[in-house]
């Protein structure tokens, strides 16, 4: 859910560059949220698992259109573009290695990532994955007295 909310403001500002043709691009902030609120309350592996295919499919439309933006924008001048542009070449890649973390395993064992030794289930996944790539909104956030 937070990287399709990062992509989402990414593609507000992109819209919103001076001489920035007119994009068109699906929104799907609010699906990803209601499924990660879901995935919270959810009982059963089998519904868990198809609420986080639904998320990670939400992800992969989000940065596709994302992808497509910073195609179309290659060839904006200006400060704000350039900007902008780093902000999207920073981070795609993470959001990349989020997804690809983020692929089920055949066997039924939990999926561990660099948290450590700890596995990582329920909806915080996303989460907990995103603060090891560096995104630092939740770093504060953790530490405002949780």
């Amino acid at each position: 859910m937070d990287a399709v909310r990062l992509m989402r403001r990414l593609l507000r500002q992109a819209a919103a560059l001076p001489g920035a043709p007119a994009m068109r691009w699906h929104d799907r902030r609010r699906m990803a949220k209601r499924c990660a609120s879901a995935i919270a309350y959810s009982r059963g592996k089998d519904n868990r698992r198809r609420l986080y295919r639904k998320l990670i499919a939400a992800t992969h439309a989000t940065r596709a259109a994302l992808l497509r933006a910073a195609k179309r924008l290659t060839g904006l001048a200006g400060i704000a573009a350039e900007r902008w542009r780093a902000q999207v070449d920073h981070y795609l890649p993470l959001i990349a290695r989020v997804l690809a973390q983020s692929a089920f395993p055949t066997s039924s064992r939990p999926t561990t990532s660099a948290v450590g030794a700890r596995t990582l289930r329920g909806p915080l996944t996303f989460r907990i994955r995103l603060q090891n790539l560096g995104f630092t909104a939740y770093r504060r956030a953790a530490t405002r007295g949780t």
